[in-house]
């Protein structure tokens, strides 16, 4: 009987330390500052393979490409808005 409780007492406590490790994971990927920081880090690391050839030269062709589409972008957003708000 003795061995039970204490096979049953080792489980509950594995069960709590497991759960207890959970919540701190899932803790730690809710905190915004966290997601802001793994999403800037993703963003500029795209922008870096988009921005620069294998060989780690900036290629001019595709930043220029890149500014053009966000200037456009930009003005299209902008636009609209006016002519929503009857300007």
């Amino acid at each position: 009987m003795a061995s039970d409780a204490e096979t049953l007492e080792q489980e509950i406590k594995a069960r709590r330390e497991h759960l207890a490790a959970t919540i701190d994971e899932l803790a730690a990927r809710t905190k915004p500052q966290a997601l802001v920081k793994s999403g800037l880090s993703g963003v500029g690391q795209k922008a870096k393979t988009v921005t620069h050839g294998p060989d780690g030269q900036l290629r001019i062709e595709r930043v220029v490409v890149s500014v053009a589409a966000s200037l456009i972008v930009t003005g299209v957003v902008v636009w609209l808005r006016r002519r929503a708000n009857g300007r």
